[in-house]
């Protein structure tokens, strides 16, 4: 399926305008647009993208200019995706369209399909959709991404670390509590790289995995360790594993994303990635644990480990993923317990949110997150 011309409207998320284009492969695309922050966006990352494809403008002050903006393009070889348009601008330019026997399309990348729309039957075509990346979506939204610790998880201390608390579930949450008691752990003001351990205060399973996180920590050149009696000394050679391991929730971040890693059909992903927008000239920072993406769909994942997520989690990210991934973006929250106030369950129901628990069975807590995106983009 070719044209010269591909006629686009420019919405909140425009993935499938885009892939549409580059389905299509026009001579020329054209964006009807309303805001101009947007079609801006849209043109930077067009000019960079697609060098060889001619990139209009038009702007549209109310819905009769459609009529116009159609019959500017009579008599070529043309067709309009209404895939980004709104239900009211959509119905117009079908009727417009018709009149002129102009093709109309649009675009459904959860189905990989594309339907035809004629003037007395409606074909549907499935299609092989170019991959388009996290950073690719996000140059189209004129959102820069200033900081990702996509990385960090590539550590293989890290990645160890990680999956020792993830194995261990049960004695991590019973030591917890107990390493934030200062008369069991110890720290030095006069060195903020040390800190001692009182064994005596541990039962045997939580000495065992303390135990091994030092020696791990120590294979890997991490810490120098003394060990006296009942009381260990530790002394961090680096500030980013000490933050690591006294931080809440970055295994579970950096665990969370490993596994979504596995996920035989997910395209990208990235973790801990915070960005931009210069929205009318006033700058917001926004940050979303995980984010992955499966045939053009973004996946927004919130990470929680705790019981201590309510409503204000779930606003949070839903806000977050709507704003980069539109009404198609999944929205999961995973979380290591399930929220202290029940309602929390209902109210994500409302808002199209997933809540999954890792329960300490990785293969269980893959196979849910597996599930749940299939759920939503396989129909």
């Amino acid at each position: 399926m070719h044209c010269d011309i591909l006629i686009n409207f420019v919405g909140n998320n425009n993935e499938e305008s885009v892939l549409c284009t580059e389905y299509m492969k026009p001579k020329e695309a054209v964006f009807i647009y309303k805001d101009n922050d947007k079609i801006e966006n849209l043109k930077k990352y067009f000019m960079h993208t697609y060098p060889n494809i001619i990139f209009t403008g038009i702007k549209m002050d109310n819905n009769r200019k459609i009529n116009e903006i159609i019959g500017k393009y009579m008599g070529k070889n043309v067709i309009i995706d209404i895939s980004a348009a709104d239900k009211s601008v959509s119905l117009e330019v079908l009727y417009e369209a018709f009149k002129r026997r102009i093709e109309v399309v649009f675009m459904d990348i959860n189905k990989k399909e594309l339907t035809k729309f004629g003037e007395s039957q409606i074909e549907k075509i499935k299609v092989n959709l170019a991959d388009i990346d996290i950073n690719e979506i996000m140059k189209t939204l004129g959102a820069k991404i200033l900081l990702e610790s996509t990385e960090i998880g590539e550590e293989e201390i890290v990645s160890r670390l990680t999956m020792l608390i993830a194995g261990n579930m049960k004695q991590w949450n019973e030591i917890r509590p107990v390493i934030t008691d200062n008369t069991t752990l110890i720290h030095y003001e006069d060195d903020p790289y040390k800190i001692g351990i009182k064994m005596e205060k541990l039962n045997k399973n939580q000495k065992r995995i303390v135990l091994d996180t030092i020696d791990l920590l120590q294979k890997y050149k991490q810490i120098n360790c003394m060990r006296n009696s009942d009381d260990i000394e530790i002394k961090f050679l680096n500030n980013f594993i000490k933050g690591f391991i006294f931080k809440t929730g970055s295994w579970f971040e950096v665990f969370t994303k490993m596994v979504v890693e596995e996920i035989d059909f997910i395209d990208d992903v990235k973790s801990g990635m915070m960005f931009l927008w210069d929205k009318n000239q006033r700058k917001i920072k926004n940050e979303i644990d995980v984010v992955a993406i499966k045939d053009g769909v973004l996946i927004c994942i919130s990470c929680k480990d705790s019981s201590k997520y309510d409503e204000n989690a779930l606003n949070e990210l839903n806000v977050y993923a709507e704003k980069i991934g539109g009404e198609n973006a999944i929205k999961i929250l995973t979380a290591t317990k399930m929220p202290s106030k029940i309602s929390v369950i209902d109210r994500a129901a409302e808002m199209g949110i997933d809540i999954i628990v890792y329960n300490g069975n990785k293969n269980d807590f893959k196979e849910a997150i597996r599930d749940c995106i299939l759920k939503k983009t396989v129909r």
